[in-house]
């Protein structure tokens, strides 16, 4: 089980560095400030990030714009 766990940490710091260099090579400004502002922060927060995605997301696809932060539900473990 322990190594499982180990795996999908892994698997999962992964999937997260290949988002950071996707966000590097493909977005534009906006997004590029968000991640700067996290790195150099020593952050995780990835709010920024998503907000800036979602708002040329919903651009792209011609929805109106939203402001509202972005809200989060994690599942406890039981």
């Amino acid at each position: 089980m322990h190594q499982c766990r180990l795996r999908a940490i892994d698997e999962q710091k992964h999937l997260v560095e290949k988002a950071i260099e996707d966000i590097q090579l493909l977005g534009n400004k906006e997004q590029l400030d968000a991640l700067d502002d996290m790195l150099s922060s020593g952050s995780n927060e990835f709010t920024g990030i998503l907000k800036a995605l979602r708002s040329e997301l919903r651009n792209e696809l011609n929805l109106h714009a939203v402001t509202g932060d972005l809200r989060f539900y994690r599942m406890q473990r039981s």
